[in-house]
């Protein structure tokens, strides 16, 4: 098994080409202040409490990562020192540009970290914020007593509070939107002490405390620094204070974050022809917006509006009747969406692919979305070859009880022969033989011992990927099984190597050139799936979208064999030419829809399912009658 170590030199060529939303590095050491003066850039006085009383000190004593001998680099904050007398003291900086907000979850944890050394801290107290808005945790509320504000308040807070009653704490405490908890306890002896917690959706860990739940669960856009004094002579000094990570957001989301992607032939139709985007005010305050386009061929409805706080609605983006008369080619435009009250912009991108191939693949590096799908892939004569649809899936069209098992280890594969003359297609092609790989893929011409899925690998020989990822099938069951019309090759409770779960799914090749792939349950978050024609990359590859495709339109009733909406004697006489007798498989493409019983021939017991359903020319098909 290959993947475990060449899994990540696989995904370099896909990911480095990947983008991912913005994360907060906000880092302060005071290396750039002058000793003595007040906290500057990017700090700015909180309007809620005074500046005055903190400052910068210099010494190495003062300094965290002081090295000897470098010379410089010997600055902290000094947050308490006797003559406060008792007074707030605080300032502010943004973590984010005004108009965006910055917001912790499982995906993108925020990390909230700083240093603090303090001679002594009986008669003192301070402590760091971020919070959205300018907020500060109340001291009303005792540190441990489980008394918790009725409503969170957007703030989070770490460091040395003093209970409001007047009881004083030498605890660590931090403030969860709700409540104070105590946490544990700073030395007095002049050593430096590290203080830090990880945000994420509705949890905060702390060092050697754990994972609590987290009160406030919103988005912040600003650290503070709190701090009283009671007329001590002794001092704190903090260094090195980070936030990071994170994801950074606008108060105007929009959602999804990928950009439109059609393509038709020339002349049209165009598929997909829109793409909704949600627009959302999750800011404190209403929003004018915009959002505008270049060419004549797109759409977008409304174009304008105001959102109040809390606020969404949705906006239509379109490719228009214009688009029918460009040429073969890529087109493309961009739709940028403006927050007009911050000036924040935020872009869509639109390509238009006039002729392109679909070929009907996809790389998941993670959220692999085809569970519980079915997708048919049907011949019609167009540049992507097939058309394909949708549908959900609870069970295998076909069960695969009465299959062969297909026994291979490692990486291997199997070679399937047909039996009577019977040929598979893909792509027009036809196949009287092909290979079963281990690795959750059929192949044709040769067999394939690949674990690694890849886009290079997928197209290097004619290929159905229903899942091309590393396999162990000695975990689960691979069978194939050959019928009337189709052959069959499904996995069963298959494992991804090193992924806990199991993977089932299935394809059907019908002779007729249909090919079917159903998804039961999948614990693989990644893999390939997709058809291949064995020539190498398309040059103007681009994935597909296989969760997009519309809905497979309902078939005949089973019964009704030429498909006229009743059950006569032209769908008697289909029963009749396609009849062989019980338990003989007689390869007949266009006899597979009389297998009624769904047991590899048609026999008297077939026969006995269909008379009820005969009514005769343009009458209705009784309810009861071999449920479609």
């Amino acid at each position: 098994m290959l993947k475990q170590v060449l899994r990540l030199a696989a995904c370099l060529a896909v990911c480095v080409s990947m983008t991912s939303a913005a994360s907060v590095n906000f880092v302060e050491n005071w290396e750039d202040d002058q000793a003595g003066a007040i906290p500057g850039s990017p700090w700015y006085a909180d309007p809620l409490m005074p500046a005055g009383g903190l400052s910068i000190i210099s010494g190495e004593a003062y300094n965290h990562t002081w090295t000897p001998g470098v010379g410089y680099g010997t600055n902290g904050l000094l947050v308490n020192s006797a003559g406060f007398g008792g007074k707030d003291a605080g300032v502010q900086a943004r973590l984010v540009p005004v108009g965006r907000w910055v917001e912790a979850t499982d995906a993108a944890p925020l990390t909230f970290e700083y240093f603090a050394k303090s001679g002594y801290v009986k008669y003192a107290e301070w402590y760091f914020e971020i919070s959205l808005g300018d907020v500060h945790a109340p001291r009303l509320v005792d540190v441990g007593t489980g008394n918790p504000l009725p409503n969170p308040i957007p703030v989070i807070a770490l460091g040395k509070p003093m209970i409001e009653s007047g009881v004083w704490t030498k605890d660590t405490c931090f403030f969860d939107g709700s409540a104070w908890w105590p946490v544990d306890h700073l030395n007095y002896n002049d050593v430096w002490q590290f203080f830090g917690m990880t945000l994420n959706s509705d949890t905060i860990t702390i060092p050697s405390e754990g994972t609590v739940p987290r009160a406030y669960t919103g988005v912040f856009d600003r650290i503070s620094i709190y701090t009283r004094d009671y007329t001590s002579s002794y001092y704190t000094v903090i260094d090195d204070v980070s936030v990071t990570g994170g994801t950074v957001v606008h108060a105007l989301t929009v959602s999804p974050e990928s950009g439109l992607l059609s393509l038709g032939e020339v002349g049209g139709p165009f598929d997909p022809q829109c793409k909704t985007y949600a627009l959302t005010n999750v800011g404190s305050s209403p929003i004018d917006w915009t959002a505008s386009k270049n060419q004549s061929w797109l759409d977008v409805a409304p174009a304008s509006g105001t959102l109040a706080v809390g606020a969404a609605i949705d906006v239509n983006v379109c490719i228009n009747a214009s688009a029918d008369a460009l040429p073969l080619g890529t087109h493309t435009d961009q739709v940028v969406f403006t927050d007009a009250i911050s000036g924040n912009v935020q872009n869509r991108s639109v390509q238009l692919y006039v002729g392109h191939a679909d070929t009907f693949t996809e790389l998941f590096i993670t959220n692999n979305d085809l569970s519980n799908r079915t997708l048919t892939f049907t011949p019609d004569g167009s540049a992507h070859y097939y058309t394909a649809c949708s549908t959900s899936a609870t069970a295998f069209p076909v069960s695969p009880n009465e299959g062969t098992t297909v026994t291979i280890s490692g990486d291997n594969f199997q070679k399937v022969t047909l039996a009577q003359g019977a040929t598979v297609r893909l792509y027009g092609q036809a196949y009287s033989e092909f290979y079963v790989g281990a690795n959750g893929y059929i192949t044709f011409g040769s067999g394939d011992f690949n674990a690694v899925e890849s886009l290079v690998s997928h197209f290097n020989r004619p290929r159905i990927s229903a899942l091309f990822t590393d396999l162990n099938p000695t975990q689960g069951q691979i069978s194939w099984r050959q019928m009337m019309d189709r052959a069959v090759v499904t996995y069963t409770n298959v494992v991804e190597t090193g992924t806990p779960g199991d993977n089932s799914f299935q394809i059907e090749m019908f002779y007729d050139g249909r090919i079917r792939m159903t998804w039961l349950g999948l614990s693989a978050p990644d893999g390939l799936v997709g058809l291949s024609r064995g020539t190498g990359i398309p040059p103007d590859y681009l994935p597909s979208d296989l969760s997009s495709y519309g809905s497979c339109p309902a078939g005949p009733h089973p019964a009704d064999f030429d498909g006229d909406g009743d059950v006569d004697l032209s769908d008697f006489g289909h029963l009749q030419l396609c009849l062989t007798g019980p338990s003989v498989l007689v390869i007949q493409p266009f006899c597979g829809n009389a297998d009624l019983d769904s047991d590899d021939d048609v026999d008297q017991v077939g026969m006995d399912r269909f008379l009820p359903c005969l009514m005769g020319p343009d009458l209705p098909i009784p309810v009861n009658c071999l449920p479609n």
